[in-house]
C-alpha cells in the first residue's frame, strides 16, 4: 500500500488548498488521491479545476499509425521538466510528475503545468502498446494550451 493513498496525505493536500486556493498541482494530486480511492466523480472535478487554474496545459496525443486515437489507455507516469530561465540559463530543478493518466475519446492526456520552457523528462508507454514519442528537446507554448506532436502507438508484438 502506497503512503500516498493514506488519509494523512488527503488531509495534507486539503490543508495546502485551504492555504493556497487554486494551487493547481495540489488540486491534481488530490484528484489522483480520489482516483486511487475509486471516487471518479470527485477526481474528475479536481482534475478539471487543476487544468483551469494552471498557467498552462500540455496535451499529449496518442494515435495509431492510421491516425485513429488511442482511447481509454493508461499512461502510468509522465514527468514534465518546467525549466525556469535564470541568468540566461535553464534551471531544470522543477519537475512535475503525473500518474495513471487515461487517454480521452480523442486519444489525448492533459497535464497542468507552469508557464516555462519545458522538456518531457520521462513518460511511460500506454499499457499493451509499443510507443514512439517524437524527439522534442526543450519547447515552449505561446498560449494556455500547448499540443505536443502525437505519440504513435502499435499493439505490442
Amino acid at each position: 500500500v502506497s503512503p500516498f493513498t493514506s488519509e494523512k496525505t488527503k488531509r495534507e493536500l486539503e490543508t495546502i488548498l485551504r492555504a493556497r486556493p487554486g494551487f493547481f498541482y495540489a488540486e491534481y494530486l488530490l484528484g489522483l488521491w480520489h482516483q486511487e480511492q475509486g471516487d471518479n466523480a470527485r477526481s474528475e472535478a479536481l482534475y478539471a479545476q487543476a487544468l483551469e487554474h494552471a498557467p498552462a496545459v500540455l496535451v499529449q496525443p496518442y494515435r495509431f499509425r492510421d491516425g485513429r486515437p488511442l482511447e481509454g489507455s493508461v499512461i502510468a507516469r509522465m514527468e514534465i521538466e518546467c525549466n525556469r530561465v535564470r541568468n540566461g540559463w535553464l534551471d531544470p530543478s522543477l519537475k512535475l510528475a503525473f500518474f495513471n493518466l487515461r487517454t480521452d475519446g480523442q486519444g489525448n492526456v492533459r497535464v497542468p503545468v507552469y508557464r516555462t520552457v519545458y522538456r518531457v523528462s520521462s513518460v511511460s508507454h500506454p499499457d499493451d502498446f509499443d510507443t514512439e514519442y517524437p524527439r522534442l528537446g526543450w519547447f515552449e507554448t505561446r498560449g494556455k494550451t500547448g499540443v505536443l506532436p502525437a505519440a504513435t502507438v502499435a499493439p505490442e508484438k
